[in-house]
């Protein structure tokens, strides 16, 4: 995306003033030097004397007939100017547009109704509606708590759409733990905050659950574990939990992938010294003759679309190896999305000169098996107008839009497994506005 800078220019504004006015130290009847124009109605040399006289965006005003910036009417975006708004406007939060002024709280839940717990917005001294902002729970009225930055009401237990467990699937074996957690979405789409559930499993023998913590029991098989919304028994939401057991005989390898967590079937399992055997369905290869306990060797693990994984001097008879599928260099993918700047707040007679902010795709699998070129992808020459092209990964995008409040942060990004990061348009925008000030 290219967008072009324009800087503002502080000493175009005197000039105009120089050259619209008189000099000396009072005006006569008539102007004398030839820049001037015929005197305003009191019969002397003004800036000005009519709109016209004034730079585009500028009108004449007040006695003292001086150029000014026009205030800006309801719903005109105010983004650039959040002190521009005309009398009894002001610049909304949540929009960047001029909207009524609130007079008591009263009045914000209708005058936002897309907001989500809209009921706890606050008439502000300014006349603005906002949340009373918080950094933790301690910050809030008795009977809020702090979400995402505001101090919202518990929303109430059957006002859910619907909850997730996050993973969906977890391998536990015998005496092991996973940790399963749950999130309930409202109907206005928004994450609910303050919610409680209750945690069930459908065969306590294979794996039992409490607080979302699972826990491996002696049977080898699969459980399903239920999350309920407390309170409201219609909203529920599952994960799947598969057991391996204790290991009773020979030795067993479990293949795993390891970015969605399910069992690997026709996985090639290769013990040195021993034949080689197939995982199952479930990702297992069982060596009944193989004591690895007793004689550590060298196990194998490949598959013709994941990479290999191999343990040298393998010393336990229960061995998961979790493999990484190889992708598909035929097949491409990618993303896109839009910034949200409405919240970036111009500080008042020092408009936001540019807004940025950076997304990117999740780092896939484990954290400490990190591939910075898998994260990244290849280097793209993206053209922003701030001068020479610069380098960023295929796996990194960038979101511009000018301080004028156009463009809309439109980006686009490369090939993603998983879910997406995002360095908030908030933080970045506030540091590039100062890096970019006029001055």
């Amino acid at each position: 995306m290219n967008r072009a800078v324009t800087l503002p220019v502080p000493w175009a504004a005197a000039l105009l003033f120089v050259l619209a006015g008189c000099s000396g130290d009072s005006n006569p009847d008539e102007c004398e030097c030839p820049e001037c124009r015929d005197p305003c109605p009191d019969g002397e040399c003004h800036e000005c004397c009519t709109d016209e006289h004034c730079a585009q965006g500028e009108v004449c005003k007040g006695e003292d007939y001086v150029c000014e910036l026009a205030c800006l009417q309801q719903d005109e975006d105010c983004a650039y100017d959040r002190d521009g708004c005309c009398d009894g406007l002001a610049c909304d939060v949540f929009t960047s547009t001029c909207v009524e002024v609130c007079v008591a709280d009263g009045d914000c839940p209708a005058s936002h109704p897309d907001v989500a717990f809209n009921e706890d917005l606050l008439c502000k001294d300014e006349g603005l509606c906002d949340f009373q902002h918080c950094s933790d729970h301690g910050n809030c009225q008795p009977g809020t708590l702090c979400h995402v930055g505001d101090c919202v009401t518990p929303p109430g237990s059957c006002c859910m759409d619907f909850c997730k467990v996050a993973p969906a699937f977890a391998v536990v074996r015998q005496g092991t733990r996973a940790f399963l957690s749950a999130t309930a979405i409202m109907t206005s789409g928004a994450m609910a905050p303050g919610v409680t559930f209750h945690w069930v499993s459908d065969d306590e023998a294979v794996a039992t659950v409490a607080d979302g913590v699972v826990s491996g029991g002696e049977e080898t098989g699969a459980a399903v574990v239920t999350a309920t919304v407390t309170g409201c028994p219609e909203t529920t939401c599952d994960a799947e939990v598969l057991n391996y057991g204790a290991v009773t005989t020979g030795t067993r390898v479990v293949a795993i992938d390891e970015l969605t967590g399910r069992p690997i079937e026709g996985v090639a399992v290769e013990i040195e010294g021993a034949a080689a055997a197939l995982t199952d369905a479930l990702g297992v290869a069982l060596f009944e003759a193989v004591d690895l306990a007793a004689a550590p060797a060298t196990v194998t693990l490949s598959r013709a679309d994941y990479g290999y994984v191999s343990f040298a001097a393998a010393g336990s008879n229960d061995l998961i190896a979790h493999l990484r599928e190889v992708p598909d260099p035929t097949l491409a993918g990618g993303y896109q999305g839009r910034f949200d700047f409405s919240k970036i707040i111009c500080d008042p007679g020092d408009g936001c000169i540019a807004w940025l902010a950076l997304t990117g795709a999740s780092i896939p699998g484990n954290l400490f098996d990190l591939d910075l070129d898998a994260l990244f992808g290849d280097k793209i020459l993206t053209h922003i107008e701030l001068g020479d092209g610069v380098g960023l990964g295929s796996g990194v995008a960038v979101g511009w839009a000018g301080g004028d409040g156009g463009g809309d942060g439109g980006w686009a990004g490369g090939a993603a497994r998983g879910g997406l990061w995002g360095i908030a348009a908030v933080l970045l925008g506030l540091v590039v506005r100062r890096a970019f000030s006029k001055d």
